[in-house]
């Protein structure tokens, strides 16, 4: 038998590995591994002759029989063809206990052997009388075994008004991905074999670029199986759980006329009730604002009656004749000055022609 070079063998790994991800029924990622298998470096005729005298190691895989006569039967190796499905619920539900509820959903799944992926917490808030109630949207993850169980507890702690679940089959990708990576660890336990037998530095720097290529590509399968096995393991449940006073009522039949007429009565009345409580608890609680601001409104108001009223009329033209007798004043004060004659003072009904006199007797 003809002892094939290693760069043949490499060559052979290649198309062998092209071969297997074709039988497995992916056409786009065999393409991919064919690409990077290298070209014959002496000739396709040479490679065909090495291929032929060459043992390409693989193993045969026995697949044993439980029928009566204890034969077994040679077939490929087979993967678990298992269905893989992942579920996700939608859950709405109301309390009257928020707190209550709240901790014996922590207690459920950690009795049924889950946990909680995420918790977003609102804890309710009051504003202009109106109350706020609590609410919580919780990512619980259970055992996919336990999602039933885990809803009925839910159910009986709770009033559950909507529920939504949808289950995804990912049986045919996940398989797929298990052959895919037999395939490449195949292909790695090959390179491993030919890196060990290399001769020259070239050959080892392309088996060890190919090695960590495959590597990667086994690493990045194996992630994304164990990311499908969780989901599969553990269903996911979205809850939301609100805080109510009084719990959705469920509809069995349409209401008559008359139920209608005299819910919708009681709804109002109830409505009217809620509306003054709300007012009341409101003015108390806002009592010193409305002083504050009553007080800041009757000095308003009362400043603008002043300004339209006759006092104020009255006090201006006051105002007005006053300062006009301090002009006159002082006007005769600075023609007493010129004239060097003593100051009138307190005369303010002096009248021209008196003041001529003056003039002229000086």
């Amino acid at each position: 038998m003809k002892k094939m070079n290693l760069f043949g063998k490499l060559i052979t790994t290649g198309v062998l590995s092209v071969s297997m991800l074709a039988g497995c029924g992916s056409s786009g990622n065999s393409a991919s591994y064919a690409a990077s298998a290298p070209t014959a470096a002496n000739g396709s005729e040479y490679y065909a002759e090495e291929a032929a005298d060459y043992d390409y190691g693989f193993d045969s895989y026995e697949v044993k029989t439980d029928d009566a006569s204890g034969s077994t039967a040679s077939a490929p190796e087979t993967v678990d063809t298992s269905r893989k499905l992942i579920t996700t619920s939608y859950l709405d539900v109301e309390t009257k206990e928020f707190d209550q509820l709240y901790a014996d959903v922590e207690n459920y799944v950690k009795q049924a052997g889950g946990y909680l992926e995420s918790i977003n917490t609102y804890n309710g808030s009051r504003y202009y009388g109106d109350v706020v109630e609590r609410h919580a949207d919780l990512t619980v993850r259970i055992p996919a075994d336990k999602l039933d169980d885990f809803i009925k507890q839910i159910g009986n702690a709770g009033n559950i008004t909507n529920r939504t679940q949808s289950v995804e089959d990912i049986t045919l990708t996940y398989v797929d991905l298990e052959a895919h990576e037999k395939t490449l660890r195949d292909e790695e336990a090959r390179l491993e074999e030919f890196l060990r037998e290399a001769e020259s530095i070239e050959d080892m720097i392309y088996i060890e670029e190919r090695l960590a290529n495959i590597r990667y590509q086994i690493e990045s399968m194996e992630s994304q199986l164990r990311t499908y096995d969780n989901k599969v393991n553990y269903a996911t449940i979205y809850l939301n759980i609100s805080e109510v006073v009084e719990y959705t009522p469920v509809v069995y039949e349409e209401p008559t006329t008359w139920e209608r007429m005299k819910d919708g009565f009681s709804e109002q009345l109830e409505d009217i009730a809620t509306f003054f409580k709300n007012f009341a608890v409101w003015f108390v609680s806002h009592f010193i604002y409305l002083i504050f601001w009553g007080a800041v409104i009757f000095g308003i108001v009362k400043w603008i009656l002043y300004l339209g009223s006759d006092k104020r009329a009255a006090k201006l033209a006051a105002k007005a004749a006053s300062k006009q007798k301090a002009q006159y004043e002082a006007y005769q004060n600075t023609m007493n000055n010129l004239a060097g004659t003593e100051p009138v003072v307190g005369n303010s009904t002096a009248q021209p022609q008196d003041q001529a006199k003056t003039e002229e007797k000086k």
